[in-house]
């Protein structure tokens, strides 16, 4: 009788029973995972809270690590590369859910300057899953989109392409959508600083549910407290999650703690592309996922108009509330501890009042 491998998985991530049927799976808390926990299991499924790298997996059995984010910056890609251990994203999955969260503070800053949004130009910074989305509904809107990704245009795809510096200059809302490089052709550590932010136009916005680091934060820290609000600034993801500097924080128009893909639909979606990529792994035929998972996180599907996503987003998403109470929490105890009380809040925030 062949012995079935053993799965671990995020006790945070739904869904895990997808995995059942080719493995025994048993789920951890981010918190409390250690190497022994990991003894007789041959596969890792994890969220970004948990770092993945030879301090965990050495000595294991593990040979399969699969991330529900889009970022890996949590992930020793070299060490598991080396240790030859495959690995999977889910590149994609949260897509409709940061373009929510983007469009909510498109809304706030279009009222904070006293403008329709379709009057507004944005520059996406990154275009792949999340920002190309992004840039199709604010062209839907009546937006006109500048895009910058050197890499993606180096491939020969089409898109409203620009330099960084004609996004960061011409545009009235700026949003960055690139993962966390520290090395190669195209590293995006402090993509954004402060000639960067001497670019951008009086009155801008800039909005970050990327990763923390892409942003040089005491340059921005500097700009906000010197400008006097030059430019606005909608800030969900931090250095030193979940420790984060609580000055630059309230200098933010928007502060949330990491919430931006933060939606049970996402979540859903990146176990499908998991469950997938592990079985593609060990071999075993897959079957059509389910409308809505997989397949349009992949392919970037969009069923409703850009019109309609800015009004129902405006309406049903309280990003100035959850801001608030994140701000609140702060003044009350440890950034870090109001960072995780204020994200298990909105573990259940659902994308079900979207227009299908």
């Amino acid at each position: 009788m062949t012995t079935r491998p053993r799965l671990l998985i995020d006790n945070q991530l739904p869904s895990s029973n997808l995995f059942e049927d080719v493995a025994d799976v048993a789920s951890f808390d981010a918190s409390e995972l250690t190497r022994d926990r990991l003894v007789d299991a041959e596969a890792l499924i994890v969220r970004s809270v948990t770092r993945v790298d030879a301090d965990l997996l050495q000595g294991t059995r593990v040979r399969f690590v699969g991330t529900a984010t889009s970022g890996t910056d949590h992930i020793d890609l070299g060490y598991l590369n080396e240790a030859g251990i495959a690995f999977a994203d889910a590149k994609g999955a949260n897509a409709p859910s940061v373009a929510q969260y983007v469009f909510a503070c498109l809304a706030l800053h279009a009222e904070k300057v006293a403008r329709a949004v379709e009057e507004l130009t944005l520059g996406v910074v990154g275009f792949g899953h999340v920002g190309s989305l992004v840039g199709r509904m604010a062209a839907d809107v009546g937006m006109r989109v500048l895009a910058s990704d050197p890499p993606l245009e180096a491939t020969g795809q089409t898109g409203p392409w620009a330099s960084l510096r004609e996004v960061l200059s011409e545009s009235d809302v700026v949003t960055l959508h690139v993962p966390l490089e520290t090395s190669g052709a195209n590293p995006t550590v402090d993509l954004i600083s402060s000639a960067e932010l001497a670019l951008m136009r009086e009155g801008a916005g800039l909005i970050n549910p990327s990763r923390g680091g892409v942003v040089n934060e005491p340059a921005l820290c500097k700009v906000l407290v010197d400008s006097h609000s030059r430019i606005a600034a909608y800030l969900d993801v931090w250095i030193g999650e979940p420790n984060i500097d609580t000055e630059l924080a309230h200098l933010c128009d928007i502060a949330t703690p990491h919430i931006a893909g933060y939606s049970v639909e996402s979540k859903q979606r990146a176990v499908h592309i998991l469950r997938d990529a592990y079985k593609r792994y060990i071999g075993v035929r897959i079957r059509t996922s389910p409308p809505g998972t997989r397949a349009a996180a992949r392919e970037g599907s969009q069923p409703f108009s850009g019109r309609e996503f800015l009004i129902n987003t405006a309406k049903s998403f309280p990003i100035r509330a959850l801001s608030q109470e994140f701000l609140a929490a702060m003044a009350k105890c440890d950034p870090a501890r109001a960072f995780e009380s204020c994200r298990r809040k909105v573990q259940g925030r659902s994308e079900s009042h979207l227009p299908k």
